[in-house]
C-alpha cells in the first residue's frame, strides 16, 4: 500500500470544505425591543480566498415570551454588516407561553481574506420581554449553535 500526496488542485476544486467550525452557547438572552441584538452565539470564519463562500447552518435551540409576543431570529454578519438569513418568527399559541426551535441555513459571499464574524441576533415584536435559549428567562436553558463551513468557489 503506497501513501499518495493529494495535489494542491483538490484544494481549489469548487464545492470542496476547506474548513468547519462550531460553537455552542447556552447563554441568555433576554430583548424588549423590536430592534436585533446579538446574542453571545457568535463565530468567526477566516476565508482562504476571496472566491470562496461560506455555508452556515444556525440551530435556535428555544426562544421564549409570554402572552401573545412574538419573537425573531435571523444570522447577521457583523463584519460586512449583512444580514445573511431570512428572520424566522415565532409566535405562542393562544396567549401562552412560547417555546420553540428553529433553524437557519445561509450561503455569505464575502469576497474577502479577513475574518468574518457572524452571529444569531434576536428580537421582540414589541416592547415585551422576549428569551433567547430559554422559555421565559428560568433557568431552563437550552443549547443553540452555529457551523460555518469555507466553501472552495
Amino acid at each position: 500500500m503506497s501513501i499518495q500526496k493529494v495535489s494542491n488542485d483538490i484544494l481549489s476544486t469548487p464545492g470542496i470544505v476547506l474548513q468547519a467550525l462550531r460553537f455552542e452557547s447556552e447563554s441568555l438572552t433576554s430583548v424588549t425591543t423590536t430592534t436585533f441584538v446579538d446574542t453571545a452565539v457568535t463565530l468567526n470564519i477566516t476565508p482562504s480566498s476571496t472566491s470562496n463562500k461560506i455555508l452556515g447552518i444556525a440551530t435556535v435551540g428555544a426562544v421564549g415570551a409570554a402572552g401573545d409576543t412574538g419573537v425573531f431570529t435571523r444570522v447577521y454578519n457583523s463584519t460586512s454588516t449583512t444580514v445573511v438569513s431570512n428572520y424566522v418568527r415565532y409566535y405562542p399559541d393562544s396567549g401562552a407561553n412560547l417555546i420553540q426551535h428553529g433553524s437557519h441555513t445561509f450561503l455569505d459571499s464575502p469576497s474577502s481574506t479577513s475574518a468574518q464574524t457572524y452571529v444569531i441576533q434576536v428580537a421582540s415584536d414589541r416592547s415585551a420581554t422576549s428569551y433567547f435559549n430559554s422559555r421565559g428567562g428560568s433557568t431552563l436553558n437550552s443549547y443553540s449553535s452555529i457551523v460555518l463551513m469555507e466553501i472552495a468557489g
